[in-house]
């Protein structure tokens, strides 16, 4: 698969968000990959007499000189086209992340839109790629992490939820569960949940229906300003801005 592809290479030629109408399109080899996040609507593509349906949350990789045809519902995609990528296989990925692969690509879109710093766009297909290596490694072996994972996600917008209380919870110590968070991850516990929250912010800012003080507070922040301040340092613009970028 992609995700665990060693030798993998490629170029940036571009991101953006695309609209497709309900509809059957017939798409002529191209010069170029394609990886696309479904941001909304279904899709059913037909490559290479395989059928493949593509809904809300999929990830799909054409590689280049892949004629298809495609029957669209209404719906849109945030898509990076690569140049160069030596990876030739039709691939459709699926995570247990969703709200992070979202996160992924729009972030990699934004910065498209403010500057090509491609080595940092690059980095985004990496982290995206990662997030699927990640699904299918052997965390979830681990089952004291598993518990501890579960206990995050069904506790996330409970602004008092801390890592003392999940050491606790887990009958572990902290320095044992900041190690296994820094092995799997690659952050301390505190920054994961952090980003967790702003993924579940980052969704209700798409909603287009609540007020940033809303949204702090129902994914998870105590405060406003905190908000604000994180979400800017991890998507590079703050949460009011976000209606005017996309």
């Amino acid at each position: 698969m992609i995700y665990n592809d060693d030798n993998l290479t490629f170029k940036i030629l571009g991101i953006a968000k695309w609209q497709h109408k309900n509809g059957l399109l017939d798409v002529a080899p191209r010069p170029f990959s394609a990886l696309s996040y479904r941001l909304s609507g279904n899709a059913t593509f037909y490559v290479n007499e395989e059928k493949i349906t593509i809904n809300e949350g999929d990830v799909l990789f054409i590689p280049a000189n892949c004629g298809y045809k495609v029957d669209y519902s209404f719906s849109e995609s945030i898509v990076f086209h690569l140049l160069d990528c030596n990876c030739d296989e039709v691939q459709k990925l699926t995570s247990n992340n969703v709200e992070q692969l979202k996160s992924k690509f729009i972030s990699a879109m934004s910065l498209w839109k403010t500057t090509h710093s491609y080595n940092k766009l690059k980095s985004y297909v990496y982290d995206i790629l990662t997030i699927f290596e990640e699904d299918h490694s052997t965390l979830f072996t681990n089952t004291e992490i598993l518990e501890v994972i579960n206990y995050i996600k069904s506790n996330l917008t409970t602004p008092q939820l801390t890592v003392e209380e999940i050491c606790n919870r887990a009958h572990i110590s902290r320095s044992t569960l900041q190690r296994h968070f820094n092995k799997y991850f690659n952050m301390g516990v505190k920054e994961y949940i952090i980003k967790q929250r702003l993924n579940v912010a980052l969704n209700l800012l798409s909603n287009g229906k609540y007020t940033i003080k809303e949204i702090a507070f129902a994914s998870g922040f105590n405060d406003e300003k905190y908000f604000s301040r994180a979400f800017k340092k991890v998507y590079g613009f703050s949460p009011s801005d976000f209606n005017i970028k996309f």
